[in-house]
This record gives structure tokens, sequence and C-alpha cells, in this order.
């Protein structure tokens, strides 16, 4: 009988302490290494097997090198049903080295949670960068790009004046993840530095500085040829301009007589300020040529919101040149005999010309002078022949099949020679 009793309590012993240490609570939540961030609501779990007191009370604790101590009570009481919404208070340092601590009400049974950190949320502002390069208005859009940690739901944008801190809205509510985007400035936002400001409630983010210029209402405006002007054809020529607040390409016209007589360029970007314009009318440039004095230019945006003209007319004149009609190739001019060397001019007015005559042959080996200071609109010369202005030239009597006879201009940047075709000259 003794013996039975014995055994019974044994076993009663037994199961009691199976019971007693089947009771465990883990915390499963906050996990090793997360982050939770002031003001959010963080979940703390946990899991509890065997019979024990049906309430818990939570704490933070912060471990710092090989010692712990309490932070915060979190709660004295709740049920233990294995899980609790905590709000992060901001008053909580932010660091690493927290955990959570669940123990019963009646501290029976407890455990600790793994290490994890706390921190403030952030916004951190990447585009535009601060440079004072960085100037923008208009067609310049600014591209505002951000990043955050611990903020959901939406954020307010807005243009900061760095000087009065005045603020111009920019977005009312945009996703906090909903980044970049593109802003182009309102014409109503003062010239001046800026920066731009990202923000939830009391957390901010600030971008670099940047400069935003002085507001100007688009325009386009040609500067040259805007009238008056003398171009000469088959050289080059700069058609400038100024445009404000535009993008995109212009189209160039040469207008004459008020209607488009050639298309010099179907779209060239507008904010280049010029075009150059080569070989103006010259044939050689696959042109027609032309010459005259009621020529224009007309420049406009492709949308046709935006043209100007020349106030007045442009003349394109011929280049400076000379071509010796006369003597002919062949053509036999006696000693003593009147003749008249002629040749064509143009662009050479108020030029003189030099009249020469040499032999290709070289023999005799001078060249001689047969007039200077001759008007070359005159095209023309009467030459008593073998007459020259440095005195006589002493030939042998006979026929000299190598004459040619060379007209020279220069001074004043403008040099042209021409010479004839090789024809004879009788010495008696």
């Amino acid at each position: 009988m003794r013996t039975k009793i014995i055994l019974a309590a044994l076993a009663f012993s037994l199961a009691a302490a199976t019971c007693a240490f089947s009771q465990t609570i883990v915390v499963t939540a906050p996990g090793a290494g997360m982050v939770l961030y002031h003001g959010q609501s963080a979940s703390i779990t946990w899991t509890a097997t065997g019979v024990m007191d049906g309430r818990v009370k939570i704490r933070l604790w912060r471990m710092t090198g090989a010692t712990s101590e309490k932070v915060l009570d979190i709660i004295d009481s709740t049920a233990n049903d294995g899980s609790h919404e905590w709000p992060v208070p901001a008053t909580v340092a932010a660091g690493a080295g927290y955990f959570i601590r669940v123990r019963t009400v009646d501290d029976a049974v407890t455990d600790d949670g793994d290490l994890f950190s706390i921190a403030a949320p952030t916004i951190t502002v990447s585009s535009p960068m601060e440079t004072g390069a960085y100037m923008v208005r208009g067609t310049t859009p600014i591209s505002i790009a951000w990043a955050s940690a611990g903020i959901s739901g939406s954020v307010r944008i807005e243009l900061e004046n760095y000087d009065t801190r005045a603020l111009t809205l920019v977005a009312a509510g945009r996703a906090y993840n909903d980044s970049p985007m593109s802003y182009p400035v309102p014409d109503g936002v003062a010239a001046g530095t800026y920066r731009v400001k990202v923000s939830q409630g009391s957390i901010v983010g600030y971008s670099g500085r940047i400069g935003i210029l002085a507001y100007v209402a688009p325009s386009l405006s040609l500067v040259q040829p805007n009238g008056g002007e003398v171009l000469t054809q088959g050289s080059y020529y700069t058609i400038e301009w100024d445009a404000h607040n535009l993008d995109g390409d212009v189209r160039i016209e040469l207008l004459r007589g008020g209607i488009v007589d050639q298309v010099l360029a179907e779209r060239h970007f507008v904010n280049t300020g010029f075009f150059t314009w080569r070989n103006i009318l010259s044939s050689s440039g696959g042109v027609k040529h032309m010459l005259g004095s009621d020529f224009k230019i007309s420049i406009r945006t492709l949308d046709r919101r935006f043209r100007d003209v020349s106030e007045a007319s442009f003349t394109i004149k011929a280049p400076p040149g000379i071509w010796v009609v006369k003597p002919a190739a062949g053509e036999v001019w006696d000693e003593d005999s009147l003749k008249e060397i002629r040749w064509n001019a143009q662009g050479l007015e108020g030029r003189t010309v030099e009249i020469i005559l040499k032999f290709v042959s070289g023999s005799p080996l001078n060249i001689r002078s047969i007039a200077r200071g001759v008007p070359a609109m005159d095209k023309r010369y009467a030459w008593d022949v073998m007459t020259l202005s440095e005195g006589p030239y002493n030939l042998r009597p006979g026929s000299y099949t190598d004459a040619v006879i060379t007209i020279v201009t220069e001074g004043a940047g403008v040099r042209c020679v021409a010479s004839s075709k090789e024809f004879t000259i009788r010495k008696r």
C-alpha cells in the first residue's frame, strides 16, 4: 500500500514538472536587424505554449556592450494572444541594440526577442543637385527626385526661396514613392536662388541650391541681315537672331520681293542663335545666279507662332572679277597700230587696274607695264601697240606669237588678275 502511494506521488510530480517545463513564450517580431521608425506602428508578435497567465506585459530593452537596461514600459497588461501594435514614440533615441521582452503578468514565463534598430524617418532629395550653373526657366524644367525611409502615404513638394524662405507649391499630395517628377517653373516665380523642399509633416528633405532666371516672354527676333547690308555672291554670311523661352527648330527662308525664293534651312535649332549661309546664291553652290537689292530673310518657328523678317531689304552683289575679252586668241597686232584692250569687270567700282604685257616664253625676260591707274569699270583701253609706260621695248623685228595681256587690281582686300589668250605681236 505504501509502495503504491509513493509511486502515485512520483507520477504526479513528474506530470507537474512536465507541465511546468512546457510553458514557453517566444518573441518572433521585431526580427533580427529590423529597423523601426519613429511615428510608425510596429507589430510585436510572440507565440505562447502551455498553460500560463492569460495576460502579459511588454517592455523595451536596450543592449549596450555586455549589459542591458530597460528603456520603456510599452504596456503593463495586455491579452496573451500573440500580438500587440506599438506606435514607436519619437522620444526613444535612434540607434541599435534594442529588443522586446514579453513576460506574463505573474512573472512566470518570459522571453527576449532579437536585436533591432530604431530610427527617425527621412526624406532625401537627390535632384536638383546644388550647382551655380543650374539656371532654369520656362521650357527648361527642373527634375525633382527623392527617396524616403520610414514614411508612407503622400509628400508635399515646394520650391523655397533660399533668401526669403517664401514657398511656391509644386505638388500638394504626391505619393511618397512617386519619384522623379518634372517641374516647369511657372512665369510667376521670381528670379532668385531656390531649393526644393519635400516634406511629410515634420519630416523634411531639401535639395541643393539652384538659380532661377528672370521671366522673359517667348520671342524671336532677327538681328541680321535686318536691312541695308550688302552681301557678296559666293561668300559666307552669318544670319543671327535672338530667341527667348523657345525650344525646337526654326525655318529660315530667303525672300525676294516679299515672296519665298529659297528655303535656306528646313529646320535649324532655335537656341543656336545663328545660321551660316554658305555660297550665297552662287552657281558654285548649286543655286541660280541672282543679283539685286530686294532681298529679305524670314525666320519662324515650325508651329508658326513666332516669326520675324528683315525690317528692310538688303543687297546681293556680284563678287569682284575681271575677264579679258581682247586681244582674242590668235589675233595679230602690229606695232604702232591702235588697238583696244577690252575686259569685263564687276564689283570693282572705284578701283583701278594695271595693264601688263608679257611673253609666255619668257623671251624677252622683262615684263612691261602698258598703263597704270586705269579705272576698272572703264573696261577698255586704247593702246598704241608697243607703247609702254616705262619707255620703248627694244625687240628685234619679227612675230612674237606668245604675247599675253594681263590686267591686275589689288589693294584694300581686293585682288583680281586676268590674262588674255596668247596672241601675236609683229615687230617691224
